[in-house]
């Protein structure tokens, strides 16, 4: 059975921040776990919020923008990335090629996504420090 171990070394720092944009170069440099580039699909004026929750090794997003986009970039290769859905919104969501509804979740297994969105648009996002997700070579001995 896994064991819980609380490791004397990790010190956790919680913080939380909203943050609005207008550009979305300072918004595409404010999304954590990789590094992308938000590419706005139709005229208009951009805006997007992005509220951002630390927990130490688990990180939270929420991002809600204005236009349709495409998402392009590289994950961070030390975290795993859960992202989803936060709502019923309209138009479509399409992530590394699959249409994802509001009450799908995915695990991402790759270390570059491209998501593109139809219409104004939200996602969410969770991550977790891999370091905290994989076994320490001490836990080899036990049954899982």
């Amino acid at each position: 059975m896994p064991q819980l171990v609380a490791r004397a070394d990790v010190t956790m720092q919680l913080t939380s921040i909203v943050a609005n944009f207008d550009d979305p170069q300072p918004f595409q440099s404010a999304i954590r776990a990789g590094e992308f580039e938000i590419l706005p699909t139709a005229r208009g004026d951009f805006r997007s919020e992005l509220i951002k929750i630390d927990l130490g090794s688990v990180w939270m997003q929420h991002a809600r923008e204005s236009l349709p986009v495409i998402h392009k970039g590289a994950l961070s290769t030390d975290r795993v990335i859960i992202v989803f859905r936060p709502e019923s919104e309209r138009g479509s969501f399409r992530f590394c090629g699959l249409d994802v509804k509001s009450d799908d979740i995915v695990l991402n297994g790759s270390d570059t996504i491209r998501a593109t969105t139809e219409a104004p648009s939200g996602w969410a996002s969770m991550s977790l420090c891999l370091l905290y997700t994989s076994p320490s070579p001490r836990d080899n001995h036990r049954n899982l």
